[in-house]
């Protein structure tokens, strides 16, 4: 990210971020449990039961700067889906996301106690009332987390009918060794176009 730059610029500048093919995204709305899921990463992927020294904060996207990039694996990325907000490079390279979800009102009462418990003038001072009415009506930092839920809701389903997708799926399931290429290669011969055609022109007629 750009150091010194509007705030603007700077959220906008993670989409040119560079990535390494071994990266990890976490992408979390506040409070939903990025600390415990990218301790757990750290954990499993360094074979150590060593908690990390350094605060989640500085692996966060939203806080990194171009000249101290970390060579961490693992990110938080508070906002909406990979699509909207991560670095081009998160579909190019196809980093590994992790995305967490938590039950509305046990987000919505840490997020009460976080910003109560913050030192002042950060902290909240009205009453949980006010903040579950924040929360519910796109008035907080971050929007509201039913639209953040529904947004990955269809950025999931969008992955999940790739037809490529459920041919590797189809492969692994019967452990053959299938390249991503053809998976694909498989996809689009077996596309509805080319089957109808393959029906017309090719099939033989049953007897």
């Amino acid at each position: 990210m750009l150091k010194g730059a509007r705030p603007e610029d700077r959220i906008n500048s993670i989409k040119d971020a560079e990535l390494k093919d071994d990266d990890i995204i976490i992408c979390a709305y506040p409070k939903c449990g990025s600390h415990w899921l990218w301790e757990v990463i750290m954990m499993l992927n360094s074979g150590t039961l060593q908690h990390q020294k350094d605060v989640k904060e500085t692996r966060m996207m939203e806080f990194l700067f171009k000249r101290n990039r970390s060579s961490a694996i693992s990110a938080c990325l508070q906002h909406a889906p990979p699509s909207a907000h991560a670095p081009k490079q998160v579909v190019e390279k196809k980093i590994k996301c992790i995305q967490i979800m938590r039950n509305p009102k046990d987000t919505c009462v840490s997020y009460f106690n976080h910003n109560r418990d913050r030192t002042p003038p950060y902290n909240y001072e009205g009453d949980f009332v006010e903040l579950t009415e924040a929360f519910l009506t796109e008035k907080l930092p971050f929007g509201s987390y039913s639209t953040y839920l529904q947004s990955w809701k269809a950025e999931v389903a969008a992955a999940l009918g790739t037809l490529s997708g459920h041919v590797k799926d189809v492969a692994r399931f019967f452990g053959l060794a299938s390249t991503d290429k053809f998976c694909e290669e498989v996809a689009d011969a077996c596309s509805f176009k080319k089957m109808k055609k393959v029906d017309q022109e090719m099939k033989m007629n049953f007897p």
